[in-house]
């Protein structure tokens, strides 16, 4: 299989669902029509969201006169922006697969560009999974802090690291002594003074969250 990470930049089909990491997944075959004479192609795609990196990948045969896959995200499933292209280097090759480490908070779509050796091109249908599903299960409490400030965690979830930055963006507190519980983990805020802040997450899962308090 070929692996390519990426930074930032319709047709019958059957859709299958699975969960990974509770973030929703899909993934379809689809049979592609004749985008030029000669040139022909079945593509199953799929995505998964694992430590938060996705993996875009997809099972190509009858890979006819295709050139290039290009890989386009968006976040509204609308809007689409090219991410990184894929070249067909022999009829035989039949798996792909890109990793994006650079994902949005909400739902992520991924769809493949297939182009032949003339330059006409079709689109394969899209896959997509939602990051907040996951993401959106960390909160802090309470709003206002005093002593301390409580995160509540999805069950076998501990956090790794924590970061805290003022308003301004301004580090305050580096590699903070977090105190896990069961679904729970506590921080010490006495030093900050009072306003708003931001504490970013880490999570053993690889899930990363920023979240706002504020500091009385």
């Amino acid at each position: 299989m070929k692996t390519v990470n990426m930074k930032p930049g319709i047709l019958l089909f059957f859709v299958m669902a699975t969960t990974v990491l509770t973030a929703q997944v899909t993934s379809g075959m689809l049979a592609l029509p004749t985008i030029n004479k000669g040139t022909s192609i079945e593509i199953k795609l799929k995505a998964k969201v694992s430590k938060n990196i996705s993996e875009v990948s997809w099972q190509a045969t009858k890979q006819m006169n295709v050139r290039r896959y290009e890989l386009e995200k968006s976040s509204d499933g609308i809007n689409f922006s090219y991410v990184t292209a894929m070249p067909v280097n022999n009829s035989k090759q039949t798996n792909y697969s890109i990793q994006d480490k650079y994902l949005y908070e909400g739902i992520n779509y991924y769809r493949l560009k297939i182009v032949d050796h003339k330059g006409n091109f079709c689109y394969s249908k899209l896959v997509s999974f939602d990051r907040s599903d996951i993401a959106t299960k960390i909160k802090v409490m309470p709003a206002i802090a005093t002593e301390a400030l409580y995160i509540w965690l999805p069950a076998n979830t501990q956090v790794t690291k924590a970061t805290i930055t003022d308003a301004m963006g301004r580090e305050m507190m580096e590699n903070v002594s977090v105190n896990n519980l069961s679904n729970f983990a506590s921080v010490s805020v006495s030093t900050l003074t009072s306003g708003m802040y931001k504490i970013n997450i880490v999570t053993n899962t690889g899930i990363t969250t920023n979240l706002k308090f504020s500091k009385k």
